[in-house]
């Protein structure tokens, strides 16, 4: 397995048990409006500091920080997934561009 396909596992994994559990409340995609909230500002101070972690305040960081459940590594690679999300275009392609083999 690639590791662009594991680091986006474990993103999707990551906001996925942090933002999608069970509760009332929800919208009719299962979100919080709370939580979409907090994707979206998450998302944008990513994308403000083009996935580079150490550039973000602590304030910043924490926003980061509450979606990886406290755990600086993985706060750091959502971060940058957010900022620089997979290619769709090369999806299912192996090193080189090339189509990976089945």
């Amino acid at each position: 397995m690639k590791l662009g396909s594991i680091v986006a596992m474990v993103c999707i994994s990551v906001v996925s048990g942090g933002l999608f559990g069970c509760s009332s409340g929800n919208t009719s995609d299962g979100v919080k409006p709370e939580d979409k909230a907090q994707l979206m500002d998450a998302n944008a101070l990513a994308k403000k500091v083009n996935g580079d972690y150490d550039k973000l305040s602590q304030s910043e960081k924490e926003v980061i920080l509450k979606m990886a459940n406290g755990n600086d590594a993985q706060a750091r690679t959502l971060c940058k997934m957010m900022a620089h999300p997979p290619n769709e275009a090369n999806a299912g392609r192996g090193a080189g561009g090339q189509p990976s083999a089945k």
